[in-house]
């Protein structure tokens, strides 16, 4: 994050950072949450957001072999919200629930009957973990195809409502098992004729 801004040395400026992709003041406020800064990135400069949140998932990936090479995990031991947020991620992709439905009010209370402490988890935090999640399988699928012969197939259809849509998917045979694996690339929606 840090190698698309720098900080301000005068006082008057202590709030602020500057871009130094579109050379401008993105104001942080008092807190200094790299959140803000974050979002600017997201906003305005979509490429290196996209080599950003890359990044981070290979960081991710690292230590999380790391961790499950060298230590024994304490996970049994503690409440950990991550896995919380996984399983409320889970839940929305698998069932298809529209992103809303963690700010209902039916859902929050059901959450907080199973566990007084769970975090309350809005639309941005659903959005934001979501796009984590999408650079973490393109990072997994990236890996599974290195230096495997794939085969890619498209489908188009046409929805109730009129819309026409196509999808890629992408299919490989392991060799060692000669187990069949496919990977969907995507969904869009047909613009134009």
């Amino acid at each position: 994050m840090w190698t698309y801004y720098r900080i301000y040395a005068e006082k008057q400026f202590k709030n602020h950072a500057y871009c130094m992709l579109c050379k401008c003041n993105v104001n942080y406020g008092k807190t200094h949450s790299t959140s803000v800064l974050h979002k600017h990135i997201e906003r305005h400069h979509p490429e290196e957001y996209k080599s950003l949140m890359t990044e981070q998932a290979e960081k991710k990936h690292c230590t999380e072999a790391i961790l499950t090479s060298n230590q024994t995990l304490l996970s049994n031991f503690m409440n950990n919200f991550n896995d919380f947020e996984d399983c409320v991620l889970n839940w929305i992709i698998s069932t298809y629930q529209p992103l809303g439905a963690v700010e209902h009010e039916s859902f929050q209370k059901m959450i907080a009957s199973v566990n007084k402490k769970a975090p309350v988890i809005g639309y941005q935090k659903i959005c934001n973990l979501l796009s984590a999640k999408d650079y973490d399988a393109v990072h997994f699928i990236k890996q599974a195809v290195k230096g495997k012969h794939v085969s890619i197939t498209t489908d188009a259809w046409t929805s109730i409502a009129k819309e026409g849509y196509v999808t890629c998917t992408m299919h490989l045979i392991e060799p060692t098992t000669w187990t069949l694996h496919h990977f969907s690339l995507g969904i869009f929606q047909k613009d134009g004729a």
